[in-house]
């Protein structure tokens, strides 16, 4: 399907859909009637029939969407989002299989709706909003119930599950305040987050034995936490519940402990899970005896501010999950068991106090930002078992000094060290093929690093403003340095680049203010845009013959830079490409080159010669300007545009031929050669008054 229009309202017509475009019922309840109808209809093209309905925000103006509808049995999709006046829909036909996200949504005067048999699906949002809806009834293909379904729908006090349901998502009944009772089908498998948090009439409910029961879903219902306390009471882990440690640590005692805090195995009665973020845990250690909770998978203590230690965990625990210790801000020391194979993402995200931590030998990932902003953590040993070190997992840690990696690790992601201020040097195992970008950005000490023969790619920003850096060598692996990859590394005095590297990117060594020489090997062929921005101390240059490109201010500001030879292969110099070389005396442009940007050449004043070869058709705007030495120049036959500015202000420019084949010169072109004695231009050129301003010897041809 595609959007409605012209082509819909015609293929409708002449197919057995048509009689809705003359519905009275139809037509007098839609906005802009059969009008706004046929911009309502999203047809099928290949048979013309009606495949969708959109009738969102105030398009609809019925109270009931009529029993006709039945009539449209090609119908996939209807959307009556924010319709305030429907209050009730009738048999929908066989062809919808789905009530689609947000369908209903606003829908708040919508009372009662007959879903067919045919849907599998309540998607997100669908009956969202929809305060007047007092019960409804699921069919036996319903499958899986989406995030904030039924979110908000403040009458509905009764609703019937059916066996065929096996999920219901997060939010999915959040804030039905009527809902007295509702029973879960032995196929419903898991219940998402805060899936009926703020039922507030809900006084009981029985979950299935093998139902995976998010923490929160039921938000502080006692009637239902309190099952797990009776669970927990029967089995083995019953201690907890009397434990004076762990009373005395819970918000709440005792009975803080059954407020979405523990996750119970149905079967066993065994507890699973602790869920102890925020201020729900008040003492400064997790008790030793947490060890005892020999069935327990998952210990969440996210923005716990009082934790300072964690003792040893049980052997059950085999991951540290997203968010496990994150802002933490007093955890100074935990012992991980033996048992964990992951650090899952943002698991330690802010601990500053965090000074050391030991990893198990059978841990092979760290997540995503695992330890970002661990600002005491000075050192970290990582197993050989670990392969992959995630975006941003070491970012911040300012007082790392020493990091070993082992040489399991094949990636590391980008920003993995961004910001570790205080690392000073870092050897790369044989492992590692690709650094990302922005790996190291900010690393202000890092002075060495050692790149394995194995690392094929070098991330963009990878070493961004590592001031300290002052040597590096690139192995022959090496094929591409990324956009800012060395970018102001103000100390990198010399890179030998690899005869494996065929782009040099973007900004590539901008700002590199040591960097006094570098030799561009035979299969670079592109320069990128600002590579050698401002690298005042670059004093020479060789560029080899498979360069076809010079970026766009390539050697902006270059200003030690006293020559250089384009080879034959350069096609192009870009817009400010040499801007500021104010050392650049001469420069040898080949027979290749037909276009010389704008600003080229803007203000080098040293630059007293220049011969443009016979391929070179444009002079872009200010390509010259500003160049005080320049005395003579040869323009060749083939130039036909001279730009604006293009020599304004070349005071020691004494003469200049313009060829018969420039047909305009450009505003300012010329203006304040003082010392341009003579010119002669074609009888055919376009000349803007300005062009020379100040000269007055000017003869036409």
């Amino acid at each position: 399907m595609v959007a409605a229009g012209a082509t819909d309202v015609e293929l409708i017509g002449a197919s057995e859909d048509a009689w809705i475009l003359e519905d009275p019922e139809w037509v007098a309840r839609v906005a802009g009637g059969r009008d706004g109808l046929g911009k309502a209809l999203i047809a099928d093209k290949e048979e013309g029939r009606v495949g969708g309905l959109e009738l969102s925000y105030g398009k609809w103006k019925g109270e009931a969407l009529p029993a006709s509808v039945a009539r449209l049995t090609a119908l996939r999709e209807l959307k009556m989002t924010n319709c305030r006046s429907l209050k009730s829909v009738a048999v929908l036909p066989a062809s919808v299989t789905q009530i689609g996200k947000n369908a209903f949504e606003d829908c708040t005067s919508l009372a009662s709706i007959t879903i067919p048999e045919s849907v599998t699906q309540i998607g997100e949002g669908a009956f969202l909003g929809c305060t007047s809806l007092a019960s409804i009834t699921l069919p036996e293909s319903v499958t899986q119930i989406g995030e904030g379904a039924f979110l908000g729908c403040t009458s509905l006090a009764s609703i019937t599950l059916p066996e065929s349901v096996t999920q219901i998502g997060r939010s999915a009944f959040e804030g039905c305040t009527s809902l007295a009772s509702i029973t879960i089908p032995a196929s419903v498998t898991q219940i998402g987050a805060e899936a009926f948090k703020g039922c507030t009439s809900l006084s009981s409910i029985t979950i299935p034995s093998a139902t995976l029961v998010d923490p929160s879903a039921f938000g502080e219902h006692t009637q239902v936490t309190f099952m797990a306390l009776e669970l927990i009471g029967a089995s083995e882990d019953a201690w907890i519940l009397e434990d004076p440690e762990w009373v005395a640590g819970m918000e709440g005692g005792r009975d803080g402990l059954g407020k979405g805090v523990l996750t119970v195995d149905k079967e066993e009665g065994r507890v699973v899970g602790l869920e102890l973020r925020g201020k729900k845990w008040k003492g400064e250690a997790l008790p030793a005896s947490v060890a005892r909770l020999t069935a327990l998978r998952e210990l969440t203590m996210r923005d716990c501010k009082s934790l300072k230690s964690v003792a040893d965990l049980p052997a059950s625990v085999t991951q540290i999950g997203a968010h496990a210790f994150s802002g933490c801000t007093s955890l100074a020391s935990i012992t991980l068991p033996a048992s964990v194979t992951q650090i899952g993402g943002y698991a330690f995200y802010g601990c500053a106090l965090l000074a050391s931590i030991t990893l198990p030998e059978s841990v092979t990932q760290i997540g995503v930002k695992a330890f970002f902003n661990c600002t005491s953590l000075a050192s970290i040993t990582l197993p050989a078992s670990v392969t992959l070190i995630g975006e941003e997992a070491f970012r911040g840690c300012a007082s790392l000094a020493s990091i070993t990696l082992p040489e399991s690790v094949t990636l590391i992601g980008e920003h993995a060290f961004w910001g570790c201020a205080s690392l000073a040097s870092i050897t790369l195992p044989a492992s590692v093929t690709q650094i990302g970008g922005y790996a190291f950005f900010d690393c202000i000490s890092l002075a060495s690093i050692t790149l394995p023969a194995s690392v094929t790619q070098i991330g963009g920003y990878a070493f961004f403003n590592c001031i300290s850096l002052a040597s590096i060598t690139l192995p022959a692996s090496v094929t591409q340095i990324g956009g800012g990859a060395f970018q102001g590394c103000t100390s990198l005095a010399s890179i030998t680049l690899p005869a494996s590297v065929t782009q040099i990117g973007k900004e590539a060594f901008k700002g590199c203010a040591s960097l006094a020489s570098i030799t561009i090997p035979e299969s670079v062929t592109l320069i990128g845009k600002e590579a050698f921005f401002d690298c005042a101390s670059l004093a020479s240059i060789t560029l080899p013959e498979s360069v076809t490109q010079i970026g766009v201010e390539a050697f902006y500001g270059c200003a030690s830079l006293a020559s250089i030879t384009l080879p034959a292969s350069v096609t192009q110099i870009g817009g400010y490409a040499f801007y500021g070389c104010t050392s650049l005396a001469s420069i040898t442009l080949p027979a290749s080159v037909t276009q010389i940007g704008g600003y080229a050449f803007y203000g080098c004043a040293s630059l007293a010669t220049i011969t443009l070869p016979a391929s070179v058709t444009q002079i872009g705007g200010y390509a010259f300007k500003g160049c005080t030495s320049l005395a003579s120049i040869m323009m060749p036959a083939s130039v036909t545009q001279i730009g604006k500015e293009a020599f304004k202000g070349c005071t020691s420019l004494a003469s200049i031929t313009i060829p018969e084949t420039v047909t305009q010169i450009g505003k300012e072109a010329f203006e304040g050669c003082a010392s341009l004695s003579s010119i002669t231009i074609p009888s055919a050129t376009l000349v803007d008054p300005s062009a020379f301003s100040a000269c007055t010897q000017v003869t036409r041809a």
